[in-house]
């Protein structure tokens, strides 16, 4: 999560030669390494053909996102709609992480130097892990076709998930104060700088799942509600969930994360969203977001009305 001091903003000790390879070449500027690394704009559902409508690298510091805009005050009247109303910390129940010397630790340890070791798919996850470090989003963006220009409303709620996400995966990383895989096993070196908040649950799978639940809810929706006929539609949930599990899964190849970390911020994304869509107001803005997609769909990438 890019948060203030961002979750891991900057490279850090790398492991594996390839990867080693890389850092180099971003570091000197080199022109192949920065284009793949995907500086600039542009649509598609890879990683190396710009990941957001604002570039994969910004410098905007709110968790996950790009640029908030001039709708920030509205994801912040919604983050405290959340905080304050939906009873959140009765209603959700995130059990503590495995010990430190617990069998299931030991195992996810060894599949973290599993990863770090691995030298032929390092190198590409490690494009993946420093762009994902500012943030993510553009993504989903990419998946589905749109940016906050398209579908405003869209963005709205997707940054407002964001944000609590972050707020609600912070509640429970200072619950459980899990130290990094590191801590435990100084062998394992980063591939980008451990961030200073503890590691559990996994902040980064917590806001990517949100975003996904958020938008396959968008357009689950107006498939079932407007017309079935668009059979592409229900197409588009499989690579958004698998977006955001590759998302959490990448913090591990990062070496920052656990496997359990992953797993818990993916379910606590999905008691987070049953929340937020259950709520009054959310209701509102995610009818609203709809609508977007209503027309999306009738006028394909029209504007205007057919």
């Amino acid at each position: 999560m890019a948060n203030g001091g961002h979750e891991g903003n900057a490279s850090g000790s790398g492991s594996g030669e390839g990867a080693a390879d890389f850092v180099i070449g971003i570091r000197s500027g080199d022109s192949a390494t920065q284009k793949l690394m995907g500086h600039g704009h542009g649509h598609g559902h890879g990683y190396g053909g710009g990941l957001s409508s604002q570039g994969i690298l910004p410098t905007h510091a709110q968790p996950g996102l790009d640029v908030l805009g001039d709708n920030e005050w509205r994801h912040t009247v919604l983050r405290l709609e959340f905080l304050l109303k939906t009873r959140w910390q009765s209603t959700i129940t995130v059990p503590p992480p495995p010990a430190g010397d617990s069998d299931s630790t030991l195992d996810d340890i060894e599949a973290i130097r599993s990863k770090l070791s691995n030298k032929e798919e390092l190198p590409g996850r490690y494009l993946e892990i420093q762009a994902e470090t500012k943030s993510f989003v553009g993504i989903f963006e990419n998946i589905l076709h749109y940016n906050s220009h398209s579908h405003p409303l869209t963005a709205d709620l997707v940054a407002t998930v964001v944000t609590i996400g972050w707020d609600v995966a912070q509640f429970y990383k200072e619950k459980y104060g899990r130290v990094r895989p590191s801590v435990i096993d100084p062998t394992i070196k980063p591939l980008i700088r451990i961030p200073g908040h503890a590691s559990y649950p996994s902040g980064h799978s917590t806001q990517a799942h949100l975003v996904a639940d958020a938008l396959s809810h968008l357009i689950r929706d107006f498939d079932e509600s407007y017309d079935p006929k668009f059979k592409n539609v229900r197409k588009f949930a499989t690579p958004l969930r698998a977006a955001a599990a590759r998302v959490g899964e990448n913090r591990e190849w990062a070496g920052v994360h656990y496997a359990s970390d992953t797993k818990a911020g993916e379910d606590l994304a999905e008691d987070i969203w049953d929340l937020v869509a259950s709520n009054e107001n959310f209701q509102k803005l995610i009818e609203e977001a709809r609508r977007e997609w209503k027309r999306t769909y009738q006028t394909q990438l029209s504007f205007l009305s057919r």
